[in-house]
């Protein structure tokens, strides 16, 4: 009986290997090649896999963006809201109190009186202006128009000084007008469109809590914060408003310093001349708060913080979903493929070569994923700035983070699969039906 030829697994198990082994770069890049191709192979699979990816990404991006553009959307408008090197001293102030430290200061604290403000302007060194201002809301009428709740601000003649805005038709009233009680108000823009839609307000006369003011300028059109219209303000001299309201009332003193580098010695200067006021002794606490515009800004960073810390960890399970999408397309892929491992470990692939190619290809769809979900996130920070009136601010951190953890995600996702790849017996892959 004639000897019968090989069969083609046994010729290919037992074939010469060759003497020449890859290593190094080459072993990388026939690696990537097969990779690849594979993904190429399978187009809508490798789609529907990056989809995960590719929206967990997005949700991480967009998020911090969020965050990120709403710090610097709040700090901004405070500095703008209450001008540059400036800090404030009242009754009870402060951000993140809780109820028993606010319970301690109403208890502790005194209100801070016009009679104060008036003994230490004009005392001081390191302070380019110290304003006065107190505040309510109120309805105001104009002939048969009526704006209600208007945010009604009695305040010294200085403050358009300290504060960033200006007047756009008229003046501001002057320091004479307010030493001698003057009904005279400056309109914000809103209100002045609403009143007098067809005239000029100028020299008008309005009816605020049934006394008439005459209307000596109409403030800069000035926007909204955190939704709340800038330009519903109207100014009165805060003389007139404690002969409007009585004299016993608690009134917010803006400090504006001379420069940046001299804040401190002027919260210092103006505490000292408080505690001189209120004749506290060196051993008792200030019955009084101050707080400077980079301290509110600092609480907002806090405040933000621990958004992020609650929220990014939550978001971040998306990708999570997404590396766990990667690993079961990957072990399909094994399956699918177990005779086309067994081929290439019989004719010499080493297990790093196996390992290797299966975690390229799970790197390759989880950093192409990451990719694309930095595009769309843009994207959607685009439409969402448009829509919330301030920008998402997308950082380069955020960019090179979501980069790295996605392929690190697929490097993870991918080892499994790539181990139980290179793990196969070669003779059992071969006679393998797939």
């Amino acid at each position: 009986m004639a000897r019968q030829e090989p069969t083609l697994y046994w010729s290919i198990i037992h074939a010469e290997k060759p003497k020449r082994i890859l290593s190094g770069w080459p072993v990388l890049g026939e690696a990537s090649k097969l990779a690849i191709s594979s993904i190429w192979a399978n187009k809508l699979r490798s789609l529907l896999t990056l989809i995960g990816v590719i929206i967990g990404v997005a949700s991480v991006m967009v998020v911090g963006a969020f965050i990120n553009g709403f710090e610097s959307y709040v700090t901004s408008n405070i500095t703008d809201l209450l001008g540059s090197n400036t800090f404030m001293v009242s009754r009870i102030m402060g951000p993140n109190m809780t109820l028993e430290e606010f319970r301690e200061k109403q208890r502790r604290n005194k209100k801070v009186l016009l009679e104060e403000y008036q003994a230490i302007s004009g005392q001081t060194e390191y302070t380019a202006e110290v304003v006065a201002e107190i505040g309510t809301r109120s309805d105001i009428y104009y002939q048969n128009r009526e704006f209600y709740e208007a945010s009604l601000s009695g305040s010294t003649s200085n403050v358009i000084q300290i504060s960033n805005f200006d007047v756009e038709s008229g003046r501001f009233f002057m320091p004479f007008e307010e030493e001698r009680s003057r009904p005279v108000c400056v309109l914000g823009w809103g209100i002045a469109q609403e009143l007098f839609p067809d005239v000029d307000p100028i020299n008008k006369d309005v009816k605020i809590r049934s006394q008439y003011f005459r209307v000596v300028g109409v403030l800069e059109r000035r926007g909204s914060f955190m939704g709340q219209s800038l330009d519903d303000e109207v100014y009165i001299p805060i003389t007139t408003y404690h002969k409007m309201f009585g004299h016993n009332l608690n009134i917010t003193m803006r400090v504006k310093a001379l420069t940046a580098g001299v804040m401190d010695a002027a919260q210092d200067e103006i505490r000292m001349l408080m505690r001189i006021l209120r004749h506290l002794k060196p051993a008792q606490e200030d019955t009084f708060d101050i707080m400077s515009t980079e301290q509110l800004n600092e609480s907002v960073g806090q405040f933000t913080g621990a958004i992020a810390t609650v929220v990014m960890p939550v978001t971040a399970l998306a990708l999570v979903v997404g590396g766990i999408v990667i690993m079961n397309i990957m072990l399909v892929s094994v399956t699918e493929r177990t005779r086309e491992i067994g081929i290439r470990k019989a004719i010499g692939a080493k297990r790093r070569d196996l390992i290797l190619q299966f975690l390229i290809e799970a790197s390759f769809l989880g950093f192409v994923g990451g990719l694309i979900g930095v595009f769309l996130s843009y994207s959607v920070c685009f439409l969402l700035s448009s829509l919330i009136g301030f920008t998402l601010t997308i950082t380069a951190e955020y960019i090179f983070l979501s980069l790295t953890v996605s392929g690190v995600i697929g490097i993870v996702s991918g080892m499994y699969p790539a181990i139980k790849a290179a793990n196969l017996d070669p003779i059992i892959a071969l006679t393998t039906e797939n």
